[in-house]
């Protein structure tokens, strides 16, 4: 039997930040809204990938990627293809880590 999975996009966006770029989508999955929020700063530590899913009027935390494991550059900020208002094309470094999360909550939610 395929399990068949169902997602409504909601939102997706990408935008620079001081030194960093954020990356965040919300979307719906079984009737749950679910928000995904990553980070990549010059810092590793300092970056992130986390899931959230949103209870009554607050998110709460249910994955979360270590930032030793992330896929996405840490220092996309200084890229010359992302500078100069151009973090909004740099939605696709972070690919990896949106679609091991989405694995992830799949498995949690599902």
């Amino acid at each position: 039997m395929v399990k068949t999975t169902t997602e409504k996009t909601i939102e997706i966006v990408t935008y620079g930040g001081h030194q960093s770029i954020y990356h965040r989508e919300l979307y719906e999955f079984k009737n749950l809204k679910i928000k995904l929020e990553l980070n990549s700063e010059d810092y590793a530590r300092q970056c992130y990938a986390r899931a959230y899913v949103l209870d009554g009027l607050e998110w709460k935390l249910i994955y979360s990627i270590p930032y030793p494991e992330m896929k996405t550059p840490r220092d996309i900020y200084y890229m010359p293809q992302y500078r100069d208002k151009k973090a909004a094309n740099a939605g696709k470094e972070f690919t990896a880590d949106v679609q091991r999360l989405k694995k992830y909550i799949s498995e949690i939610l599902g």
